[in-house]
């Protein structure tokens, strides 16, 4: 589903918000941590240009995803 959305509306997004979960509910887990393709993601979002915002619990967790987005 993810894949066809973004293919459809890629040229349109102009923020996106990001955070990892399970697949159950919106856990807003550190990325990483759950089970969402990050890299098939952002390899599909390779050319935006617009803001990414990590929605986690805490600083720590905001921190730790930067970290894991730049180690893809």
């Amino acid at each position: 589903i993810m894949d066809d959305f973004l293919k459809m509306y890629k040229g349109r997004i102009s923020h996106v918000h990001l955070h990892d979960n399970m697949g159950k509910k919106d856990e807003h887990l550190p990325l990483g941590k759950g089970n969402v393709d990050w890299k098939r993601v952002m390899d599909s979002l390779s050319n935006y240009k617009g803001r990414f915002v990590t929605e986690v619990n805490c600083v720590d967790e905001g921190v730790e995803s930067l970290a894991f987005l730049k180690s893809l």
